[in-house]
């Protein structure tokens, strides 16, 4: 194996500011095994879902490792009733 990446998006979720309890994690993984310089591009789209209590905070968190990248490209919020 030549490399290996991976990327995470975690959604953090409690009454604290900023929050620390884990609610929800989405990983992609990817390795490599070749001796030939390649670009490689992989897409993976992943919902992340947890209904919120009122009075907590949500943050997203990104981490990677290799030469793995993340983007958070769009969040909704939605009121329940």
């Amino acid at each position: 194996m030549i490399g290996t990446s991976t990327a995470t998006v975690t959604l953090l979720s409690d009454a604290s500011n900023p929050p620390t309890t884990e609610r929800a994690r989405v990983e992609a993984t990817s390795g490599v095994g070749l001796t030939v310089s390649i670009a490689l591009t992989a897409s993976n789209v992943a919902p992340l879902t947890y209904i919120v209590p009122a009075g907590h905070y949500v943050r997203l968190v990104s981490t990677t490792s290799g030469t793995a990248t993340t983007a958070i490209v769009s969040q909704v919020e939605e009121t329940l009733g």
